[in-house]
């Protein structure tokens, strides 16, 4: 009987399933890194939206409270007063001006009611 070394014939054996394990794992990894950088910009996409729709919805209640009362010549509540300071706030934090600083400037500086 022939003695055969097992290393030549178990490398022959081993080495393409190796490459097969290392490369599967190479791809799996390249998805993963492609699959996270697509929900981090879709989140960044979503954020942006959040933020610009929180502003839209601030300066509209700005405009909704100076239309019922600054324009209607009405005193504003003391409450809507400081709703409408809130909703200046959040709207200038994010980056709104002009209009609705203008908006709230009148409605803080309007009669309040008592």
């Amino acid at each position: 009987m022939v003695e055969t070394e097992w290393w030549p014939v178990a490398s022959l054996v081993l080495a393409p399933i190796v490459s097969a394990v290392v490369g599967a794992a190479a791809a799996s990894r390249q998805a993963r890194k492609e699959r996270e950088k697509r929900d981090d910009e879709r989140f960044e996409r979503e954020h942006e939206l959040l933020l610009e729709g929180m502003k839209i919805l601030m300066r509209s209640e700005l405009i909704r409270i100076h239309a019922d009362y600054v324009q209607a010549g009405k005193p504003v509540p003391i409450d809507l007063k400081e709703q409408a300071e809130q909703s200046h706030d959040v709207y200038a934090g994010l980056g709104g001006n002009g209009t609705g600083t203008h908006l709230w400037q009148e409605i803080r500086d309007a009669k309040a009611s008592e």
